[in-house]
């Protein structure tokens, strides 16, 4: 993982857990350096983040990343999804009742990062829907994009929760949308959950 070496150095806290569903020792494990961090708080996405000379993207810039300039309904545009196209909760997940059967994307639960090419967005950012949700910067609020600002929203000024965006390998098909809105508390974290620096 990317981020173990920021833990390791004491830059960033360590996962909550060191595994995935299906890959017991996920974290420590070099096999998996080119999977995303998993079981990341927020504060640890930030320190990571900061730790690479980045910071995590505000919900706006990630949304914008992930649909374009038209809006499109997915990464990929308006086309349904495909095997191909993101990693989702499909015949091969156990998390869910009713997965998305008939649809194939070879992962049980976590894949390498870019493993989706053809799922691509419109500014070539990779695995912006599914694989794993992504933590962004703003506080939340249900209601913000009511009465936000047009250009460059940054979010509320306050709150007790973070935005978590793109669906993850444990989404059905509503939830790879990129207009698809959750949050989490600041110290929580999952197998489901990553981020992404800008």
């Amino acid at each position: 993982s990317i981020y173990r070496p920021c833990v390791h150095e004491g830059s960033c806290s360590s996962p909550s857990k060191t595994s995935s569903r299906t890959h017991k020792d996920y974290f420590e494990n070099k096999t998996y350096n080119d999977y995303p961090a998993i079981n990341v708080t927020y504060k640890g996405a930030v320190s990571y983040c900061a730790w690479v000379g980045g910071r995590l993207p505000t919900e706006a810039e990630w949304e914008k990343a992930a649909r374009g300039t038209d809006g499109s309904l997915f990464p990929w545009g308006n086309d349904d999804i495909q095997d191909n196209f993101a990693n989702l909760c499909d015949a091969n997940c156990t998390n869910l009742d009713t997965p998305e059967f008939g649809l194939n994307d070879g992962y049980a639960d976590v894949a390498p990062v870019g493993s989706f090419p053809a799922g691509t967005s419109p500014y070539g950012a990779l695995d912006m829907a599914g694989n794993v949700l992504e933590w962004t910067s703003d506080w939340y609020a249900v209601d913000y994009y009511e009465n936000s600002p047009y250009e460059n929203p940054t979010g509320p000024t306050s709150g007790s929760k973070h935005p978590v965006r793109g669906g993850s390998w444990s989404s059905l098909r509503d939830g790879m949308r990129p207009s698809a809105r959750t949050s989490k508390a600041s110290n929580e974290s999952s197998d489901l959950i990553g981020f992404r620096c800008v």
